[in-house]
């Protein structure tokens, strides 16, 4: 009996080592990677959505190191809920027949549920690990959704899952504008859905976002400007629509052009309600637009500054700082910006304050 209770502390202590893996900390720099999505979970803590590996993480600014992660088969979509904090994963995990869950999970990384998507119209559409899967939390009237986009189809479900309340096929899209397009993100808000394309001509390329409401099929588009980089997001009946130049793009910015930087559109007329735009007048000047939270940051890094504005497009506030070549926002809250810079040592966390304008 002796010799048993000792085989069994063993084995007890083998199975603790297996499964009770250390967190394998992820150094600040790697975050500076553009291919990670951060979301914010509190104050001090944001969840990092890594695509490249199908893990998440949360890591903690204050102490600037992750508190747990968590790996996946295939991690398609992370979203963040508050009042209390919740993560929601959409993956595919191996050990569970490799079909499509939604995760919930508490801020400490505890598993508080999981459903299965068993509906057999998902489970065919999704086979290549290539699909674009999106979840969408209940807002107002709109309930909870699932898209999903395969082979040319866009379909998005509710409960009970079983059949897409609406399906739309981009397949054999083409214009004499664009030698290719290319389908690069979708979104979904109430009756509409945003689907972002790019297009590209003469080593040239630009971003469109056709605006579809699914409920009548009527459908218009909003162009970015040639050669810059956009997304959207959404505020309330709104598109939030950012824009980026790359500095030291080949073909410079057009001289005397004024660019849109940011802009807010009607959802139901496209009609723009806002915007911020500039002129420029170096052929190497550059810009970034990023949305955080309710203001739009715009980085002028030859100009030394971040305007700060809010979703009317009215300038509220400015930061001067020489911007290094690798930098993220990480947080504006009360006129502070928090910023993870690369520097020679390393990267580090700075807290830049900045000055209201009137």
């Amino acid at each position: 009996m002796k010799k048993i209770g000792i085989l069994i502390i063993l084995l007890f202590m083998v199975s603790t080592n297996v499964f009770a893996e250390p967190v394998q900390q992820r150094s600040l720099e790697g975050f500076l990677n553009n291919d990670l999505q951060m979301l914010t979970l509190s104050a001090q803590e944001k969840v990092v959505f890594n695509r490249m590996d199908n893990s998440i993480s949360v890591f903690n600014l204050a102490s600037g190191e992750e508190a747990w992660t968590k790996s996946y088969s295939k991690l398609y979509d992370v979203d963040v809920l508050s009042s209390p904090e919740k993560i929601i994963v959409i993956a595919k995990d191996k050990d569970k027949d490799n079909k499509l869950q939604k995760i919930v999970l508490s801020k400490e990384g505890t598993t508080l549920s999981t459903t299965v998507f068993n509906s057999a119209p998902i489970t065919k559409s999704i086979t290549s690990n290539e699909e674009m899967i999106n979840w969408y939390a209940p807002e107002g009237s709109n309930k909870e959704r699932l898209s999903v986009y395969s082979n040319n189809v866009l379909a998005a479900y509710q409960a009970p899952w079983n059949n897409p309340v609406f399906k739309i096929n981009f397949g054999g899209m083409s214009s004499s504008k664009y030698e290719d397009i290319t389908l690069k993100d979708i979104k979904l808000n109430g009756p509409y859905a945003v689907v972002k394309f790019t297009g590209s001509s003469l080593m040239q390329s630009q971003d469109f976002f056709r605006v579809i409401n699914t409920s009548n099929k009527k459908t218009y588009i909003i162009a970015s400007d040639w050669n810059t980089r956009s997304d959207s997001s959404f505020a309330g009946n709104e598109l939030v629509i950012n824009s980026s130049f790359n500095v030291g793009n080949p073909l410079g910015v057009n001289v005397g052009q004024p660019y849109s930087l940011s802009g807010m559109y009607n959802l139901s007329t496209g009609k723009k309600t806002a915007g911020i735009s500039e002129t420029f007048t170096d052929r190497e000047m550059g810009w970034k637009s990023e949305r955080i939270g309710n203001h739009i940051l715009i980085y002028l890094p030859e100009k030394g500054r971040i305007d700060i504005y809010n979703l009317s497009g009215r300038k509220v506030s400015e930061a001067s700082i020489t911007l290094p070549n690798s930098f993220r926002v990480l947080d504006y809250s009360k006129g502070e910006l928090s910023l993870l810079i690369r520097e020679e040592t390393g990267a580090t966390i700075q807290v830049i304050h900045s000055t209201a304008v009137n």
